[in-house]
C-alpha cells in the first residue's frame, strides 16, 4: 500500500493540486504547508477558502483606495454611465454624497 506522501507526489505529477486549505478546514490536517491552521481560514463570497488575514487586508485596501463610494453609486444606478452625459453627472453626484473626493 502506498503512503499518503507517495499518493500526493503521484497526483502532483499528473497536475492535480492538493487542496490543503480544505483538508485543514475539515481537520484531516493540522495546518497547511504555509502554516495556516483551521482558525486562520474562512470562506469568501465566492465560496473559496482563503486566509482571514489576506481577506481582511483586501477589505482594508478596498476602503483605503476610495472605490467604495463609486461602487455604491454604480449599484444604485445599475451601470456606469458614459462620460459627458446627464446620467454621468448624476452618478458622480451620488458618489460624492457617499464620500468620494
Amino acid at each position: 500500500m502506498a503512503s499518503v506522501y507517495q499518493v500526493q507526489k503521484e497526483a502532483e505529477k499528473k497536475g492535480v493540486k492538493p487542496n490543503y486549505k480544505l483538508r485543514v478546514k475539515n481537520r484531516s490536517m493540522k495546518q497547511t504547508p504555509g502554516g495556516l491552521g483551521p482558525g486562520d481560514i474562512k470562506k469568501n463570497k465566492q465560496d473559496k477558502l482563503v486566509s482571514k488575514r489576506q481577506s481582511a487586508a483586501g477589505a482594508r485596501a478596498y476602503r483605503a483606495n476610495g472605490l467604495a463610494p463609486y461602487s455604491k453609486a454604480t449599484k444604485q444606478i445599475g451601470y456606469v454611465p458614459k462620460k459627458g452625459t446627464k446620467e454621468y453627472k448624476e452618478w458622480k453626484q451620488i458618489a460624492r454624497e457617499n464620500g468620494a473626493a
